[in-house]
């Protein structure tokens, strides 16, 4: 059975974007981020981090160490993006694929809407007004990107003001709404990041969504990840990231081998 064949006859999808495409491309993924800003910090300071695979944790330790402050921390990161400006083919099949109702991403990289502006509509949780433009994809930055350093998130503080304050209620409903209406395939993401587990459980907002694929070559997954993934029942199913995307391009049958979860809850 091909992948759209288990969607019941749904024609398009959300597509949540990790840092699979950007690694390809040439940018740090954010376990890369979170490893060149730990190596600025002293052993003592590390010790209080209680994940060194999240970027939101480690930028905060970095702040309130006062390594450095918060707007050469944001310069610094910033310069992995500001002079790479690539234009992707994998892109270019995702848009052509005419499977698209939306695509989500945590990536700070301003690929798509640099190169395909005439085809993706841009819209970030600092929005004052969510844009619509009919033929154009939405395109959701979760985080915003360094195109603006006052209206990005990188550390605890950052997201959690996103969490809390009414402002961004709007774009995290319209998301959230979206993933009701349409099925979501999350490709490239890493469970390993509990950033991305963070988000996940803010656009649920403890409700079990409509039908959820996570795609991976991997059927590894931490307890916490299983949890997450079981509570808000998202199906795993095991295929290789590029493999899908070249039967995407090729508007092939996508086959899948679905991974069950043993459904646990840990504490």
């Amino acid at each position: 059975m091909s992948f759209f064949d288990k969607l019941k006859g749904e024609k398009k999808v959300n597509l949540f974007l990790g840092d699979f495409i950007g690694r390809l491309i040439g940018y740090p993924t954010r376990a890369e981020l979170c490893k060149i800003l730990s190596k600025e910090m002293k052993e003592g300071i590390k010790s209080y981090i209680k994940n060194d695979n999240s970027l939101f944790q480690i930028s905060q330790g970095y702040l309130d160490a006062v390594v450095d402050s918060r707007s050469n921390l944001l310069n610094k990161l910033k310069g992995f993006y500001e002079y790479k400006k690539i234009k992707s083919d994998f892109y270019e099949t995702i848009l052509n694929s005419g499977k698209i109702n939306s695509i989500v991403t945590i990536n700070f990289d301003t690929s798509l809407e640099d190169f395909y502006s005439d085809r993706v509509i841009k819209n970030t949780v600092y929005c004052e007004e969510l844009k619509d433009e009919e033929g154009k994809i939405p395109l959701y930055k979760m985080l915003g990107d360094f195109d603006n350093l006052e209206k990005v998130c990188v550390s605890n503080q950052d997201f959690r003001k996103l969490c809390v304050l009414p402002f961004y209620k709007k774009f995290w409903e319209e998301v959230r709404d979206n993933m009701n209406n349409y099925p979501t395939v999350f490709l490239g993401t890493d469970l390993d990041d509990p950033d991305f587990l963070y988000i996940l459980e803010k656009i649920a907002h403890k409700k079990e969504l409509n039908n959820m694929y996570m795609i991976t070559s991997s059927s590894v997954v931490t307890p916490h990840a299983s949890e997450i993934l079981n509570n808000y029942g998202i199906k795993i199913l095991k295929e290789d990231e590029m493999q899908f995307l070249r039967e995407l391009k090729n508007n092939e049958e996508i086959i899948t081998e679905e991974v069950v979860l043993e459904k646990k809850m840990y504490r």
